[in-house]
């Protein structure tokens, strides 16, 4: 009969008349109640990691997807030191973990390309190669972060993200100044572990292994809210 009463008198008109009045509101919106929003899902993404350069361990067991890539400990070297805590240790388990030997002492290696470098006296940096045999390169550093971000990804309910792993500099408990530069360069990670001969106790020698950080990207499915 056209009594619609709710309704504002122009609306009324427009029902009744079929005309749109004043208000120019379409019968669709006048009608038109709330409807709940369709809760989809969407894809996020997400970073897994590895603890920090600062706080992370290098332990033989790599199980924990939280700890730095390190690679494996090199040998010791024949020379045994009264102390361990020496300078020459450390170069030295480094030319030994490296697979050199001699005049090689003195070089840097950059953490991030494996480029070699000699310094001058001026503190200049010569390029000279790349690493001693022993180094990972780029591309194997990117393969261990890769092989620690899948797990890490899968662990959270996610798919890991093809080519997003990475590494960084790593730990270093030997900064690597004035004349203890030797196959460092900044930020260059190293652990260290000391063996004791057992043949003469008191004599120790270093062991060297490098150390990275890492990072890797992941997506996960989630439901809108």
């Amino acid at each position: 009969s056209g009594n619609f009463r709710g309704f504002l008198a122009a609306q009324e008109g427009y029902l009744t008349d079929g005309e749109s009045g004043v208000t120019g509101v379409s019968r669709d919106l006048i009608f038109e109640f709330p409807r709940e929003e369709r809760r989809g899902k969407k894809t996020v993404r997400f970073r897994v990691r590895s603890q920090s350069a600062d706080t992370g361990a290098c332990p033989d067991d790599a199980a924990n997807p939280g700890n730095l890539l390190c690679t494996p400990f090199g040998g010791t070297h024949g020379s045994w030191l009264q102390s361990w805590q020496g300078q020459e240790g450390y170069y030295r388990s480094r030319n030994i973990y490296a697979s050199v030997s001699g005049s090689s002492q003195n070089w840097e290696v950059d953490w991030r390309t494996n480029i070699r470098y000699t310094r001058g006296g001026d503190g200049t940096l010569t390029e000279s190669g790349t690493g001693g045999g022993g180094f990972r390169t780029p591309e194997q550093w990117r393969a261990m972060a890769e092989a620690r971000a899948i797990p890490a990804c899968r662990a959270r309910g996610g798919k890991y993200v093809a080519g997003s792993a990475d590494f960084g500099p790593g730990h270093n408990d030997n900064a690597g100044v004035g004349d203890n530069v030797y196959f460092n360069g900044d930020n260059h990670g190293w652990f260290y572990a000391v063996a004791e001969n057992s043949l003469n106790p008191g004599t120790f020698a270093r062991r060297a292994r490098e150390s990275r950080t890492w990072v890797g990207v992941c997506t996960k499915r989630v439901r809108r809210r």
